[in-house]
């Protein structure tokens, strides 16, 4: 019985006790909390933040990780940042952000044209994914007072939206023609 309480005892520790890359990951943390309040320079402040974002993110706190790469991009606006935070939001699942952070990280830096259309290429599949898995396309149409429900293609939807489209715009047309002559 003895020996059971002692293996017991020691996987207990075990689990609770941090691993050696989540202890280097804590002190890591807290030495870039001292940098960042001797930190004279905006640069050096937003460097030091997204450091520390990388640090959370690593131990899986997302909410400390979000607040320090927001604090990043208040400091200094940078491809760089901009990529990471894509990354970071990709993995929260946050894919229109992600979207648009990498969209952003394009425009200030132009060199990192190919990670974003990576991210970009990623974030638009796992949109339509989630859109396949949640989404049905099913459009009601109405005929003579009649409800009927069938699917519809967006080819053959936007052909009927075009035709609607010019009929209404001939309308038009003669009807400022009539305006015109009288």
């Amino acid at each position: 019985m003895r020996l059971i309480h002692t293996i017991l005892a020691i996987s207990v520790l075990l689990f609770l006790t941090p691993s050696p890359s989540a202890l280097a990951d804590m002190r890591a943390i807290a030495e870039l909390t001292k940098s960042l309040q001797q930190a004279k320079t905006d640069e050096e402040k937003g460097r030091l933040h997204m450091f520390r974002a990388r640090n959370y993110d690593n131990l899986g706190n997302i909410e400390k990780a979000a607040e320090d790469y927001d604090a990043a991009l208040q400091y200094d606006h940078k491809g760089w940042i901009h990529l990471e935070r894509a990354r970071f939001q990709l993995k929260c699942g946050n894919h229109e952000q992600a979207r648009r952070e990498a969209i952003a990280a394009e425009k200030e830096t132009p060199t990192l044209k190919y990670q974003t259309q990576q991210i970009l290429a990623h974030a638009k599949k796992m949109h339509k994914e989630e859109k396949i898995e949640t989404d049905p396309e099913v459009i009601l149409l109405t005929k003579r007072w009649r409800v009927t429900s069938r699917k519809v293609t967006k080819r053959a939807s936007n052909r009927n939206i075009r035709a609607e489209y010019a009929a209404k715009s001939k309308a038009r047309r003669g009807k400022s023609k009539g305006y015109s002559k009288t």
